[in-house]
């Protein structure tokens, strides 16, 4: 294997940031600089690898079990105490059995989701799988409520607050859902070495 030279340019997982200058410089007169710019180029890497992948995965599971336990929550809200939850936001609902059906039912679905999402945080094989449905959920609500928003006007303050928080939610669940992607894709340090 060749060692890495200034040509080759930084590296992706570092961004144009990295910069290889300064190898030549403590470079001794009559040395090999490939030998240094590879010196260089491993310290860089070091640098620039982020978390350890223990850390990543803590917190990848964290974020999905958050997620997972709001879902849970709002749901098992809007199922058993609908008229308490939706007046948080101004909403008063009325007590037709047909209307009252047409509330619970998405609470239901909601905390059926909340607990698979829940369980793909304690499980590792599951955790791609939940933070993609996490994401999808989070999203679709998010967007759904800025379409409400153009077309129907600014909602009470407390939706634009769940607004925003499913914005967060979704945008985290997509980045562990893509993240531990590229973790099992990613070579080992053993087998780049």
């Amino acid at each position: 294997m060749r060692a890495p030279s200034i040509a080759d340019g930084p590296s992706s997982a570092c961004g144009a940031s990295r910069s290889y200058a300064g190898a030549s410089a403590t470079t001794p007169r009559g040395a090999d600089s490939s030998a240094a710019v590879a010196t260089t180029t491993d310290a860089s890497r070091l640098r620039c690898a982020g978390p350890p992948r223990a850390v990543r995965a803590v917190v990848a599971r964290g974020v999905v079990l958050i997620a997972g336990l709001c879902l849970a929550a709002v749901g098992g809200a809007i199922l058993f105490t609908p008229h308490a939850f939706h007046a948080l936001n101004g909403i008063t609902l009325s007590a037709d059995p047909s209307a009252m059906s047409e509330v619970r039912a998405p609470g239901a679905a909601l905390l059926a989701i909340g607990a698979a999402v829940v369980a793909g945080g304690l499980r590792r094989a599951w955790l791609r799988a939940s933070a993609a449905l996490g994401a999808a959920v989070y999203l679709s609500y998010a967007a759904a409520r800025a379409l409400s928003i153009a077309l129907d006007g600014v909602p009470h303050e407390g939706l634009l607050q769940a607004l925003a928080i499913e914005i967060v939610l979704g945008a985290a669940c997509l980045i562990v859902a893509q993240g531990d992607r590229a973790d099992r894709s990613e070579p080992t340090t053993a087998a780049r070495a």
